[in-house]
Formats: structure tokens, C-alpha cells, sequence
């Protein structure tokens, strides 16, 4: 089979919201590099990445708003 047939049959792998925050805890942790982390759970290095900058984005977001939460409290 032509491996652009494989492509067409091969099913995307679906991972856990659970699995993606331990994944990303320990990338964040620097206790492994992200290509252990690749090795170890069989991922590309790119989607560790993509994970963390995400779950990074989104706490940064979450932490503005609470910020700006807390200003209009104390504003008003």
C-alpha cells in the first residue's frame, strides 16, 4: 500500500484532558525535557508544546481576569 494511502486509513490518536495535564505538569515542572517527555509518551514534540503554550495561555487569561475582577472590587 502507498503510504499516502496509509495516511487516509489511519485514525487520529484522542488523548484525555487528564493525560494532557499530567503531560504538560511535567513539562512545566523541568523535570524532563520535552523530547523525554516525547519518548516517554510516545508524542511528537510539537504537541507537548502546542499542549503547554495552550494550558499556559489559558491560565494567563484566567489570571487577568481575575486581576481585573479584584480592581473593579476594590475601585468602586
Amino acid at each position: 500500500m502507498q503510504p499516502f494511502l496509509i495516511y487516509l486509513f489511519m485514525q487520529r490518536r484522542k488523548f484525555s484532558s487528564e493525560f494532557k495535564f499530567k503531560v504538560v505538569l511535567l513539562a512545566i515542572s523541568d523535570k524532563y525535557s520535552t523530547e523525554q517527555l516525547a519518548e516517554m509518551f510516545d508524542l511528537d514534540t510539537k504537541q507537548i508544546n502546542t499542549w503547554k503554550r495552550n494550558y499556559l495561555s489559558k491560565a494567563e487569561i484566567k489570571n487577568q481576569r481575575k486581576q481585573e475582577a479584584f480592581r473593579s472590587l476594590n475601585s468602586g
